[in-house]
């Protein structure tokens, strides 16, 4: 096998490139804003356990964004299935090697998973709308209750 004068080039400006940010990237310590005796700023505050008491650190959390959490995580997981549909039929495309059959199944795959994305974003957008207005609602009428009283 011989070794063409661009592929020598190429590899030596490569590995120029990674060389050159070594030293910036590479070499880096941490740098201590005080002395490993003392306390670290968070630990040397009087009464932090009592204010996280005081400001929900031990409630339970409400129903509602238990809810809210879980369908933003499950549509971002859907994102990443999406993305790896998308991964899957360009890989298959680019490895069909001309094959006019497995172009049309990757072709196929590429327009139902952007299908399922647009499917994706109406499902977060509803949700988010959603979320938004039953919220306003629910302050609204705390606000209301706590007029009242």
């Amino acid at each position: 096998m011989k070794i063409s004068k661009k592929q020598v080039f190429s590899i030596i400006f490569f590995l120029a490139l990674t060389f050159s940010f070594l030293p910036v990237y590479g070499f880096s310590f941490p740098v201590l804003a005080q002395s490993s005796g003392e306390t670290s700023l968070f630990q040397g505050q009087e009464g932090m356990a009592e204010i996280g008491n005081v400001y929900g650190n031990n409630k339970p959390e409400d129903i509602r964004l238990v809810v809210v959490k879980f369908i933003r995580l499950a549509l971002s997981f859907l994102g990443i299935i999406f993305l790896l549909l998308i991964l899957t039929a360009g890989f298959k495309w680019m490895t069909s090697g001309g094959n006019d059959e497995t172009i049309v199944k990757a072709k196929k795959l590429l327009i139902n998973s952007i299908i399922g994305l647009i499917i994706i974003l109406v499902a977060w957008t509803i949700t988010t709308y959603l979320i938004y207005v039953f919220s306003k609602i629910i302050i609204d009428q705390s606000v209301l209750f706590l007029n009242a009283n």
